[in-house]
């Protein structure tokens, strides 16, 4: 057996227009593997596009790839020509019509028929125009484009055979390798196999059919994330033979925990849209994948779910080298109907259930696949959804099924054919995450409460549901969010009992961060960001964008406490078995969502380094269950030391040391148990709070002697029983300012007022950065006819002005401004000076202000009698009363 490499030039017609007669000339050229857009064939795209990348060379429809070859075959008996990714193929040889594929996720192989010496046409037909499904993100202009082309190899193998599907499942318990294939070429016949140094096997078939177990004469060592134990099967002669790589493990679960090789694994997982705007692809080599999942691993990531897409075998090689649990997923996002329904189309339906076949067969012998979902946010028919996890189980019942990621998700349940369940909600009110778009309210906890970290899901979902009244189970329509539209499907109320099988919660975080205007010309690829055209001019007409960088600093800074509170409450949950982030990356889709803290290109934005986002995220974190983040000077800090571990640990000890700027004020130590699960016993904790004279920032920094460790933000405030603060105004000590609804009233001075402004009609200040993008949920929340998002992105402090000079505060939002932020409101403004302004998101780019001077008066949104208790609000009203002798004595 040996393999001809058919990369390099390529003759190409993009004007024919049909699959079915090869076109007589072709005029163009291109280098494949590769695409038309990244060629820079076809028409350049003139548009704008503000939902996502733009494609600067699109293109539509069938184009024709011919190439010229010299076969030299001996006593080979068959020809294949293997095409790793493309779209709808038809291939010709000569001029005559050998067959078509339409595979979206795995390699097009075709038999060469009667393949004489000598020269030969090889003319391959790519279609990438109705396709069979829409195809998720292997198609959608929100990630890697509908490109036109192959990537990947391109290859002719010439042998007496060809194992196609070639599948091996390993049984660790008996030692054996199941393995077969549909062997091409001779109808019988038997091959040597081998096992790198491990042995030596003769396999053989009968009518095209390999089956066989194979009995090691050795004991396999497991795979997993934390040891990726791969071995290599080669069928044939050395060094011409195929190859497929696998590894021992067993997947399972304990009720709500995850089992690999019999041990709990939590997964911290990533959204995978295979966005790759440099390319316009994915990429197809090993080593590039190799890099991608390191730059994950970084931030303690062990798990990618793979959004309505496959990755190429690249990915999976990486995988399997690098320790990385890998979901894929059918490319569907839309309705599985049964065979009566009037949604059902049988081409469809046909299709992707024949392209999870493929799927298991082309990757499922990959030790990183290991679990299997059936699409994205699915409605229809569970009981076809049912036949089809039973279907691939029979396949390989080496992997775990999900009968999709967040099916049903108004209305969720359990699917009793499904091994995991993925979802944001168990009913109406039952959150499964702590952010949500308004138009899928109620929102979530770090949406609505204070910034707290004694809270988990455990309650959730343990809670036993209520008894639905007869109407709540009557299905009727509701409106749901469908991608970047709304649907309108049936449901109804019911909520679903606690599962019993492990939980990953989905798509979590969704905080946005502000665009990155230097990143424009990192865009040297097929795709382009010129979304950013109309944001820069709409911020440069509202006199906004020299304001950018700063913003997009210190909206970062919020969107990263955010994430961290996500992560750390799905961390304290024991009933939880994973998250699934949306997203450590950015996506530039669906409108736009800049969500994550690496850029598109996979690159940190200098917010968040990864020893940072480690503290928090990886395989062992340590953490601090904590009412809130502020306290009252000489109390105590009361707390609970939780760890949470991918291993089981014997008795540890976390050194727990509160330190200020006059260093270490107390410390003591938390004895935490042995733990043979991921999450440790809470352990409670106890340091005195030293006594101040003002408001102090401290750190609660817990550590273990290996130098893991944890810090959280404790902000001290001495008691102030003589403030006053009441609608009319604030007092202390003599002093006195009163609270008017505009400059001058009462004739009142700058030095003797503050003006609150009216905030009928107003947005009110949140303190949780915009969920997903603005654009995007605004337009589906007018469809619905639900409240619009606010909208906006934490607030830009200048924490040196001399009106925050007692006032405990950081450039950017942090808990102390919770309680301020909720009796707020924005107030549009243009002031002369700006202390702390709400970031407004950039499409709509208002300027906005919560604490300004204008005309020479003190500005403030927040009407602070309505919680004259909290301190933060204390401190404030303090803090704005002594530096009010930095205004004019007198009205101008």
């Amino acid at each position: 057996m040996f393999k001809m490499d058919l990369s390099g030039l390529w003759d190409v017609n993009m004007a024919c227009g049909a699959m079915e007669c090869p076109p007589e000339v072709y005029p163009e050229r291109i280098s494949l593997p590769g695409t038309t857009s990244a060629a820079g064939l076809g028409p350049e795209n003139a548009r704008i596009e503000t939902g996502f990348l733009k494609e600067a060379h699109p293109f539509c429809g069938t184009v024709w790839y011919r190439r010229f070859f010299t076969a030299e075959p001996g006593n080979e008996e068959i020809a294949i020509l293997f095409l790793e990714r493309t779209k709808k193929t038809r291939v010709y040889l000569d001029g005559v019509s050998i067959g078509s594929c339409d595979s979206l996720c795995t390699p097009h192989v075709y038999v060469l028929p009667n393949l004489k010496k000598g020269a030969h046409t090889l003319e391959v037909a790519v279609s990438n125009d109705d396709l069979p499904v829409p195809g998720g993100h292997m198609t959608s202009p929100d990630s890697q484009g509908n490109w036109n082309g192959i990537t990947g190899e391109i290859s002719l193998f010439f042998g007496s055979f060809y194992p196609k599907d070639l599948s091996v499942i390993p049984d660790s318990e008996g030692n054996t390798l199941h393995i077969t294939a549909e062997m091409l070429g001779a109808a019988d016949g038997e091959t040597e196999a081998h096992i790198e140094s491990k042995t030596d096997f003769c396999l053989s078939w009968k009518d095209h059919r390999l089956d066989q177990m194979v009995h090691l004469p050795f004991v396999p060592e497991h795979w997993s994330a934390d040891d990726p134990r791969v071995y290599t099967l080669r069928i044939g002669p050395e060094g011409s033979g195929i190859q497929k790589s696998f590894g021992f493990r067993t997947l399972g679960h304990r009720e709500r925990s995850l089992l690999v090789n019999g041990k709990t694994v939590f997964l911290r997982g990533k959204t995978e849209s295979l966005i790759f705007p440099k390319t316009g692809h994915a990429p197809m080599d090993t080593a590039a994948w190799i890099d991608h999942l390191k730059t994950i691993k970084e931030y303690g990531i062990n798990h990618l779910r793979c959004h309505t897409c496959c990755p190429p075998e690249a990915a999976f090689e990486a995988a399997d080298r690098l320790g990385m649990y890998l979901e894929p997923e059918l490319p569907f996002w839309g309705t599985i109907a049964d065979t009566e329904d009037e949604k059902y189309v049988s081409g469809g339906q046909k299709y992707l259930f024949e392209e999870g076949l493929r799927i298991l067969k082309a990757y499922g012998s990959h030790p990183s696949f290991v679990l299997f979902s059936l699409g994205n946010e699915l409605w229809g028919s569970r009981e076809t959804m049912g036949k089809w996890i039973r279907a691939y189980r029979s396949l390989r019942p080496d992997i775990l099924y999900l009968s999709g990621s967040n099916n049903f998700f108004v209305t969720p349940s359990v699917h009793p054919a499904e091994d995991i369940f993925s979802g944001v909600r168990l009913g109406h009110d039952r959150l499964l995450r702590g952010s949500f778009a308004m138009c899928d309210a109620p929102l979530g906890r770090i949406q609505t409460e204070a910034p707290n970290t004694d809270w988990d899901y455990d309650e959730v979902i343990l809670q036993k549901p209520d008894q639905p009244d007869q109407d709540a189970t009557n299905a009727r329509a509701i409106k749901i969010q469908a991608g970047t539209g709304v649907s309108v499907v049936e449901g109804n109320a019911e909520t679903a009992p606690a599962p019993s099988v492990p939980i990953v919660t989905h798509e979590v975080g969704q905080y946005t961060f502000y665009p990155c205007f230097d990143e424009e010309q990192e865009y040297t690829g097929p795709l382009k960001a010129r979304y950013l055209i109309p944001m820069r001019k709409r911020l440069q007409e509202n006199g906004l964008f020299q304001d950018w960088k700063r913003y997009f600093l210190v909206a970062g800074k919020l969107s990263v406490d955010c994430y961290r509170a996500e992560i750390e409450a799905a961390l304290r949950s024991r009933e939880l078995a994973g998250f699934q982030l949306l997203d450590l990356q950015d996506f530039a889709g669906q409108g736009i969502a800049l969500i994550g803290i690496l850029n598109v290109f996979m690159e940190n934005k200098g917010i968040c380094p990864p020893e940072v986002w480690r503290q928090f995220c990886a395989d062992t974190v340590l953490l601090a269950r904590l009412p809130g983040f502020s306290f009252q000077s000489g109390d105590a800090l009361r707390f609970s030391v939780q760890i949470a571990c991918d291993h089981p640990l014997p008795e540890t000890h976390v050194r727990c040391q509160l330190e200020g700027t006059a260093g270490i004020y107390t410390s003591t130590e938390a004895v935490v148990p042995a733990m043979s699960g991921r999450l440790s016993e809470q352990v409670p904790a106890l340091l005195p709070l030293p006594r101040v004279s003002g408001p102090e920032r401290l750190t609660l920094t817990l550590e273990l002697d290996n130098g893991i460790k944890n810090t959280y933000p404790i902000t001290l405030f001495p008691p102030c029983p003589e403030l006053v603060i009441n609608p009319r105004g604030i007092r202390f000590n003599g002093k006195s300012v009163r609270f008017v609804s505009a400059p001058g009233e009462d004739g009142l001075s700058p030095r003797e007022a503050i003006v609150v402004p009216a905030a009928e009609q107003k947005l009110p200040a949140c303190y949780a950065p915009d969920f997903w993008c603005y654009p995007m949920f605004k337009s589906i929340s007018q469809s619905m006819g639900k409240p619009e998002p606010i909208g906006t992105m934490g607030l830009s402090i200048c924490r040196e002005d001399p009106l925050l000079r007692s006032f405990p505060s950081e450039d950017y939002t942090t808990p102390v401004w919770y309680p301020i932020l909720e009796h707020a409101h924005c107030e549009p403004a243009e002031p002369d000076r700006m202390i702390a302004e709400m970031i407004d998101n950039p499409t709509r780019a208002q300027r906005l202000g919560i604490l300004y001077i204008k005309d020479g008066y003190l500005h403030l949104t927040s009407r602070l009698w309505e919680a004259q208790d909290a301190p933060e609000v204390k401190a404030l009203a303090l803090s704005l009363l002594k530096g009010m002798d930095s205004l004019p004595d007198r009205k101008a």
